[in-house]
């Protein structure tokens, strides 16, 4: 497994469940929400491209705790996460139990991950909630999801929206839009946490990108970009927050 993705695996998999079912409530009664109404937990972002997804085959990258990938097996997709956390699994694996659908959850390093028969197997990825900034190369990454897309089947992408480099200090860049180092940061939740046990907390090796790095990346691994969606940020509507990329297997 890579350096990072061993750091990473060992700060999602400490204290997640624990900080799921903090936010979201008991797999049980999450699972009572997602059952009334499946498609209040997929952002209206997509909701476009899930309009006719029954029979699909889904592979949601990092899917995390199942809160997307539940609601997408409740609408009739075939859906399979890959994601590097045995706590992310435990919650999305009770989720899926407790509104009786089946979802496949495979705990890998997405990038070393290997299965012949998902080669070209899936008509969806679907990648949401900011995970680019784990890996350290985007070609690489790609690439995977290229092998993984059958032709004509499409990536939609959400992310942070790389500008967060200059006006957010949470990215340790210092305003440098251009900077490339690889840092380690507190893993996602540690700030929900009190001050004295964020002191323990493993911290995750993250790198931040260049829009152009990103569709470049896209397209230059048989995917042709036919969407590129620049959204605002939540508080400041006149800057951008995070983007949402379509883009088609060739």
């Amino acid at each position: 497994m890579r350096e990072q993705s061993q750091l990473n695996k060992k700060a999602w998999n400490y204290r997640a469940y624990e900080f799921w079912c903090n936010k979201y409530g008991e797999p049980r009664e999450f699972a009572k929400r997602l059952l009334r109404d499946p498609t209040n937990n997929i952002n209206s972002r997509y909701t476009d491209f899930f309009q006719d997804i029954k029979g699909s085959k889904v592979l949601n990258a990092l899917g995390s705790n199942g809160r997307k990938a539940v609601p997408l097996c409740l609408l009739g997709a075939e859906v399979t996460i890959i994601d590097i956390s045995e706590e992310n699994k435990k919650y999305a694996l009770e989720l899926a139990n407790h509104t009786n659908v089946k979802l496949r959850y495979e705990i890998s390093d997405f990038i070393t991950y290997h299965d012949d028969a998902l080669n070209e197997y899936f008509d969806i990825v679907f990648c949401e909630g900011g995970i680019l900034h784990y890996f350290d190369d985007l070609h690489v990454f790609f690439d995977k999801v290229s092998k993984y897309l059958r032709v004509g089947g499409m990536l939609i992408l959400n992310d942070f929206h790389p500008f967060r480099k200059i006006i957010s200090s949470s990215t340790g860049t210092d305003g440098d839009y251009f900077d490339e180092k690889l840092r380690n940061f507190p893993v996602a939740y540690e700030n929900q946490f009190d001050e004295k046990e964020q002191e323990i907390f493993p911290k995750c090796s993250l790198k931040f990108y260049q829009l152009g790095e990103i569709v470049t990346a896209v397209g230059q691994n048989d995917m042709q970009i036919t969407e590129l969606r620049e959204l605002p940020k939540p508080g400041d509507k006149k800057v951008p927050g995070e983007f949402t990329l379509i883009a088609k297997k060739l």
